[in-house]
């Protein structure tokens, strides 16, 4: 643990643009310390377990916009990062109760709500 004082910034909120600033500050030189009341960093790159047994990135389209630059230039490939793209799948409302999800291979299902 560094002493207290002792950063040259504080970045507040782990998530993934929080990362990647606090990623090149230190690569400049800079003693960072990155805050995050959760208990998982990532924010918008995370998958995690919404019911037993059910895994979802629950804001995996914004990872979409993630810059391929940073991916590349952070080396996040060496620690288990991958940009799965979704190509096609998403979800439209059938009725006012009902949504259809489709996958890219044209799987279908559909689930109220």
């Amino acid at each position: 643990m560094v002493a207290a004082g002792s950063y040259d910034g504080i970045i507040v909120g782990a998530g993934h643009n929080g990362l990647v600033a606090a990623a090149y500050l230190a690569r400049a030189g800079l003693r960072m310390l990155v805050l995050e009341r959760r208990g998982i960093v990532g924010g918008a790159c995370v998958t995690e377990e919404v019911w037993p047994g059910f895994h979802v990135s629950t804001t995996s389209y914004v990872n979409s916009m993630f810059q391929g630059r940073i991916i590349e230039d952070l080396g996040l490939g060496k620690f288990g990062f991958e940009l799965i793209p979704t190509c096609g799948t998403g979800r439209r409302r059938r009725s006012a109760s009902r949504w259809v999800a489709t996958s890219a291979r044209g799987n279908q299902g559909t689930a109220s709500g």
